[in-house]
């Protein structure tokens, strides 16, 4: 896996310049230029702050096969109420 750019493809999704990750996960942002250059590798505990502020969880970063989009909408839907949840579904059900 291409762990660089897997993570511009993240940033580019959620809308997020590398200055704005990189002041969140508190690093440079010459050193999340890098890594998505792949011209710098990346501790764990690094990725781990980066995730947070792209807000998807390790597992997720790790699994390729999700569109980031769909990792986009994955975690807005988690962040619904119960009745949120399936409002949304009523209305998936009427545009398929």
């Amino acid at each position: 896996m291409d762990i660089g750019l897997r993570l511009h493809q993240l940033r580019l999704a959620k809308g997020l310049t590398v200055k704005e990750v990189a002041c969140e996960a508190e690093v440079s942002p010459a050193f999340i230029s890098a890594v998505e250059h792949q011209q710098s590798s990346i501790s764990f505990m690094k990725l781990e702050k980066i995730c947070d502020v792209l807000e998807v969880s390790m597992s997720d970063f790790f699994l390729d096969n999700i569109e980031p989009i769909e990792q986009a909408i994955s975690h807005r839907v988690h962040q619904l109420s119960e009745h949120q949840k399936h409002a949304l579904y009523q209305f998936l059900l009427t545009i398929t």
